[in-house]
This record gives C-alpha cells, structure tokens and sequence, in this order.
C-alpha cells in the first residue's frame, strides 16, 4: 500500500479494533446487570476509554441493533440500546493495550489517551456551564480528535516506527514529520475514520475548525488546547492564554475559570488513576494548591453581576413532555432524565438524589452525578430522632430551598455536623420528591467541586425544573 495513501489508511485501519485497557474490563465486570441506577456510572466508565468508547458507538450503529436507522451519538443511548450484557461481552472479546503494545509506540498511545480524556473532561465542563446541548458528544468528540493518531500508532507497524523516530529527532515537529512519513496529517486520518463510522457531526465540525456548523467546536477545542499545553505547567504563559480565552467564552472571571479548570483536571486525574495510569499523570500536572489560594484571593469581595443561567433548555422541557405521554412511566429513566438536567440547564457540579427507605426510618443516598460512589453510599440519615436535621424538616415543609444564602436562620439551625460533614458544603440547593402527595425523597445540588457561587438565576432555574419533575409525578397512576 502506498505511504502516502490516505484511503488506503483508512482502509487498512477501518477494520482494526483498538485495545482497551485491562481495568476498564475490570470496572465494566464489576457492574450489576440488575442495578439500572448505574447506567450513568456505567456509561461513565465507557466514555473513560476512547477505544471502548468506539467500539460501543460501532456495535450501536450496526444494522443489527439500529434496525430503525436512526444514528447514535452519545454512549448513553448507545448502552441502553446494546444492554449491559453486550457491553460486557465486548470487553471480553477486545484486544487489550498490554498485551498488543511495546515500546515507545505504547507510551505514545498511552499518554495520548490520558491527554484526551483530560481534555474531554474539561469540554464537557465548559458546554455544561454554557448550558449547550449534547454535552456526552462534546465530552465524544474531545475524547475522538487524535483517534486517528492513536489508530495509527496502535497499527502502523514500521511506518509508525518511522514517524516516531522522526517525532523524536531535533527540529522536527509533528505536522513536518506527518507530511513526510505520510503525505498528510494525522488529523486527516481522524476525520476520514470519523465518517468511515459515520460518527457525531460535531467530531467533523470540531477537526476542520468549523464554528458556523456547530457552537460547540469551541468547547471541544478549548479543551483540546488546554490538555495541549498544560504539559508546560499551570502557570505557563501558554496556559494562562487559553485560561483567559475559556474566561471569555464561558462569560466568568478568570478566577472563577481558574478554579473549574483545576477541577476538572483532578477529575481527570481521577479517572486516570482508575484505569491504572499513574505513572503518566505528569501529562496532567496536579493543580498547585498555591494556585488555588491565588485565584481565591483575587475573587471579588461582591459582584455587581454575575453569570446567569438560562431557563432550562427545549431539549430537557421536550424529554418531560415524553414521560408525560407515556402511559407507563419509566422512574429510573425520568431520574436520569431529572438529574442530568439540573446539572446542564443549571450549571450544578454535583446532584444527588436520596429516597426514603420503605420503612420510613432513613433517607439514603441513591444514585449521584459528580459525587464517589463512596461519598453516595455515606449519604444515609435517619429520621425521626429527638433532634431534628435540614432533611427531615425539608420532607415536612416539601419546598424548594436554598441553603445557606437565600433562607438564613430558618434552615441553616437544621444544618447538622453530620449533614455538613456528607456534603462538604454549607451553601447547596434542595427539592423535594413527592408521589402522591406522599415526599418519597429528595434531591441536593452544589458547585463544590468548582467552587463557583450559586447566584439568583440558577435557583430560579431549579425551581422550575422541580416544577417541571412535578407535573410529571403528579401523571403518575
């Protein structure tokens, strides 16, 4: 085959699958096939490894499971689609990275993945916090950009030998040294695979730099850059720029950017260490605490204005209308639904809903977005003690609250040691569930991890997205 070929490329890699890691075989195993709450942890874990992330979106998109012809985008729909038994087969029929890659091909591949899903993090973020749509194929289309250079490194057996002996020589840079070994770029290779697979648009968008096609490009490549060059530090020049770009985009101080960014790296870092990558976490280098204290102190005392959320978007109010509409509700989909909404339309960094145990004793913790499962399974109070705490008297009340700094006394005297010591916070929103005229549960919703302030627009927001998940339990017969 011709070096310089870029359909024969495509060609010979189209059919390769690209291993996975032996911890995300692992991690899906450990997955009950019973427990539906988990669909998000599990769709998490998927999206943490690109190439089970492409080999999930492929078997969705196959005439056997897509019998309707309609495309899937997000790996979400795609696990729901596919059921939890797929899933874990693939894993169990995959290629794994340890048993297929040596050398410095290896450590490119696997220091690669780790950028992009540091880069992924931080885009999904960013859309999240512009409260755009399709925030999973932003997080898809970060996570795809450099596909094709991890394809080709994974397969190009002595070409991709020859490319990485010209990537380590002086005075080359990667695209002199593509345009050489190849004739084109890697990028290329991505975009063609992309179609090849008839991937998300926005991947497409997002490699030929299209803005006017899709809004998002910019999420997708401010994280992509930000990945890029936080390799020299978080107080490099280069880092700094792209930090004052994602402030201007995302409308915020640069201290408030600043703070999210570094969040998000560590739940990058996270995700790494899961997948048993700690010896390549320097491609992310830990946010400095001093950097921390730094863009804390230079946080204004009070704000004239701050970044308002928009009402909750068409698409959230258009997944309500389909659950009312149903004849029988799917609970377990309505709370995906409803808690993946609080965290999009109201810019939330975490959301956790906890239910009363049957006996009316407890409130647990149940299924949480942002939150350890850990952290999830702490979440347990009991209820009707001598001394009353903040949830129990919520289920009396079944109001919408802001703790903290929009109710004063009235509510922070019920905040426990213990309630504080669980959320990690002072200052947080919380609903009511109620069934029948019956409160089943409630949900919590922070920015702790970001440290951003809640503020008057987001709780307007919250208030009516309860009174949207209202409307829909009150259908229920």
């Amino acid at each position: 085959m011709p070096l310089r070929d870029l359909d024969g490329w495509v060609l010979r890699l189209s059919n390769r699958e690209m291993p996975i890691f032996s911890s995300t075989v692992n991690r899906i195993q450990a997955f009950s096939p019973s427990d539906r709450s988990s669909l998000r942890d599990l769709t998490q874990r998927v999206l943490e490894d690109v190439a089970l992330t492409v080999k999930v979106l492929k078997l969705a998109n196959s005439a056997y499971y897509k019998p309707d012809g309609m495309r899937i985008t997000t790996v979400q729909w795609a696990v729901m689609r596919l059921g939890y038994s797929s899933i874990r087969e693939l894993c169990r029929t995959s290629l794994l990275v340890e048993d297929v890659l040596r050398g410095p091909r290896r450590e490119r591949v696997i220091r690669d993945r780790v950028k992009t899903l540091h880069g992924a993090f931080q885009a999904r973020s960013f859309a999240a916090s512009r409260f755009a749509r399709g925030v999973e194929e932003v997080f898809i289309a970060t996570s795809l950009m450099r596909f094709g250079h991890l394809m080709f490194h994974c397969f190009g057996d002595e070409v991709a030998d020859r490319l990485e002996t010209c990537l380590s020589t002086p005075g080359y840079s990667p695209a002199k040294a593509e345009r050489e070994v190849l004739g084109f770029r890697l990028s290329a290779l991505s975009d063609a695979l992309a179609r090849e697979w008839n991937f998300c648009d926005l991947l497409h968008a997002t490699i030929e730099r299209n803005h006017r096609l899709d809004a998002r490009v910019a999420h997708v490549l401010l994280g992509h850059n930000l990945a890029e060059s936080v390799e020299c530090g978080w107080d490099s020049p280069q880092v700094r720029r792209v930090i004052q770009t994602i402030s201007s985009t995302l409308k915020q101080d640069v201290s408030d950017t600043t703070r999210l960014v570094h969040a998000n790296a560590r739940q990058a870092m996270q995700a790494s260490l899961n997948l048993g990558l700690s010896r390549y976490l320097d491609v992310i280098p830990s946010p400095e605490s001093e950097d921390d204290r730094k863009a804390a102190d230079q946080r204004p005392s009070a704000r004239s204005s701050a970044a308002s959320p928009a009402a909750p978007d068409t698409g959230l109010m258009s997944s309500f209308s389909a659950l009312l509409r149903k004849s029988r509700l799917d609970v377990n989909l309505f709370f995906t639904t409803l808690l993946d909404g609080i965290i999009r339309c109201v810019g939330m960094d975490r959301v956790l809903l906890a239910l009363l145990t049957p006996d009316l004793n407890r409130i647990v913790g149940k299924y949480g977005l942002g939150w350890e499962r850990e952290e999830i399974t702490r979440f347990t109070f009991s209820l009707g003690d001598q001394e009353s705490h903040l949830f129990q008297e919520l289920l009396k009340a079944r109001k919408v609250v802001w703790v903290n700094r929009r109710n004063g006394k009235e509510w922070l005297r019920y905040l426990t040691p213990e309630i504080q010591a669980v959320m990690s916070t002072t200052t947080f929103f919380l609903m009511p569930i109620v069934i029948k005229n019956q409160a089943i549960g409630i949900i919590c919703a922070d920015r702790y991890p970001s440290g951003r302030e809640l503020d008057e627009a987001s709780f307007v927001s919250f208030l009516h997205i309860h009174q949207l998940a209202h409307e829909v339990l009150a259908s229920m017969h």
